[in-house]
Parts: structure tokens; C-alpha cells; sequence
């Protein structure tokens, strides 16, 4: 193994950011609001750790005394020696909906929501390259490889009846591709033994129920299932700890579980 040290910077720059957003609030009718935002966050002077490579090519390492054929500077390279530097500025941008509907039936109401975000963009530029990650497995650099999927939806549906209620809330995660980045230029992240890519990781649907029961206005008894159908979370063999599922599917990876509670409040 090799050693990275990594020094202070004197001439470091503070990280600046700027950010960006308009909105859009409907109300057509009493029972009914759909919220529209969109927003850009772009940062810049992004402090990050020297380049390794340009480090060992200016000789900024630490070796050992095994020279080959006796020649000064051909040891075994024990540590680089680098520091921190202002490297990237990062733009990343996206849509944010939640379109809100409740209907009267009976002697009960029906509450539906959906939330729904999208990521436009996620660039980062970096010595005048500028690559995209919405939809891909990166920025490793920021997410530990948990990736950038694009949409994320959830949409859920409440019925109340007096001192009832029950929930379902059906939760979406978009596929991603396994590659480092956006383009041509983007690498797949893992291949299976006989060499064939991991080309995607796929995406992710649960349904989650719950219920509540007010027995008094003191006394509560609620329960629910997530993961109700038990789905199984998509290989993702790439992500931080090398556990082959992705976080962001993490209830893919439990399985279906039931929870039971109870809630009194003393006056």
C-alpha cells in the first residue's frame, strides 16, 4: 500500500456558492394545489485533494531504498505527498412537483399526493472538462458511489373515517446507468466473471402501508408494512462497501417488515 498525505494550502480560496429558484403555486379549486419549483445551485473554488499523478510526476514522494541497479530515485514509492487545492465548480439542476388532491366519498375523504423531483443536470467541471452524472452511477467523488438517478417519485393515498385512517405511498427510484459519467467518454463500473458489463442498474418500485386507529383522543393504536410485496432490491455491485445493493434502495435490501406502536398522551 501506498500512502497519500494530504498537507494544508495557505493559498486556498473559499468554496462560493450561488443559488437559483422560481415557483409556482395553482389552486384551482378548494380541494386541489399542484406546486411547480424549479432551482440551480452552482458552486465554485471547490476544495478537493491534489492530483496523485502530477504529485509522483513532480517527485513529490517518499520512497524506499530498494533502487533499481543502484540508479538514485528508483525506490518502491512508499507515500505522495500532495495537497488541497481549488479544483471543480459543480452545477447541478432539476424540477421539484407535489400536486396535492382530496375528494369528499361518503362519509369519509380521500387524500392523494405526489411528489415527484428530477435532476436536469449534475456537471462538474474540472480543468476545462465538464462531465454530467444525472442518471449515472457518479459523482462518487460526492455520493459514495450511492449515483444520481434522475426521477424519484412518490405517490400516496390517505382514507379517513372518523377516528380511521389508512396510507399507502407507492415509492419510485429511476434507473441509473453504471458508468462514472454522461457520454461516450463514461466507463462501466463492474463486469460479470465472463467479462459482460454491468451496463445499468435497474430501477426500484415499493409500496408501503400504514394505519391508525384513535381509540380516544388520548389513546392511539397504529401499525404498517413497508415493502409490503417484499421486493427484492436490483444488483448494484458497485456501491460504497461493495454490499451489492445501492442505499437509496436500502428497503429492497431488509425485505418486508411490520411495525406495531401504540401512542397515549397524559393531559
Amino acid at each position: 500500500p501506498v500512502a497519500i498525505i494530504t498537507r494544508p494550502n495557505a493559498d486556498l480560496k473559499p468554496e462560493e456558492s450561488k443559488s437559483y429558484s422560481v415557483g409556482l403555486v395553482l389552486q384551482p379549486t378548494s380541494s386541489t394545489s399542484m406546486t411547480v419549483d424549479a432551482w440551480q445551485i452552482k458552486r465554485t473554488n471547490e476544495i478537493a485533494q491534489g492530483s496523485t499523478a502530477e504529485a509522483i510526476a513532480a517527485g513529490n514522494v517518499l520512497r524506499d531504498n530498494n533502487l533499481l541497479n543502484g540508479v538514485p530515485g528508483t525506490g518502491s514509492i512508499l507515500a505522495v505527498n500532495t495537497q488541497y487545492i481549488n479544483a471543480a465548480s459543480t452545477r447541478v439542476r432539476g424540477i421539484d412537483t407535489d400536486i396535492r388532491q382530496t375528494f369528499d366519498i361518503g362519509p369519509g375523504q380521500l387524500e392523494m399526493d405526489l411528489q415527484w423531483s428530477h435532476v436536469l443536470k449534475f456537471e462538474r467541471t474540472d480543468a476545462d472538462v465538464t462531465v454530467d452524472y444525472a442518471g449515472t452511477h457518479g459523482n462518487c467523488d460526492v455520493t459514495n458511489c450511492i449515483g444520481t438517478p434522475k426521477d424519484r417519485i412518490n405517490f400516496g393515498t390517505t382514507w379517513k373515517q372518523g377516528p380511521w385512517s389508512v396510507s399507502g405511498v407507492a415509492n419510485y427510484i429511476s434507473k441509473m446507468e453504471n458508468t462514472d459519467f454522461r457520454g461516450p467518454d463514461g466507463s462501466y463500473q463492474f463486469a460479470y466473471a465472463d467479462g459482460t458489463d454491468v451496463t445499468k442498474i435497474s430501477s426500484f418500485t415499493t409500496f408501503d402501508l400504514s394505519g391508525r386507529w384513535n381509540i380516544t383522543e388520548a389513546f392511539e393504536l397504529n401499525a404498517s408494512v413497508q415493502n409490503l410485496f417484499d421486493r427484492i432490491a436490483p444488483l448494484d455491485p458497485t456501491t460504497y462497501g461493495g454490499v451489492n445493493y445501492n442505499p437509496l434502495h436500502f428497503s429492497g435490501a431488509i425485505g418486508r417488515y411490520f411495525t406495531v406502536g401504540a401512542k397515549y398522551t397524559f393531559e
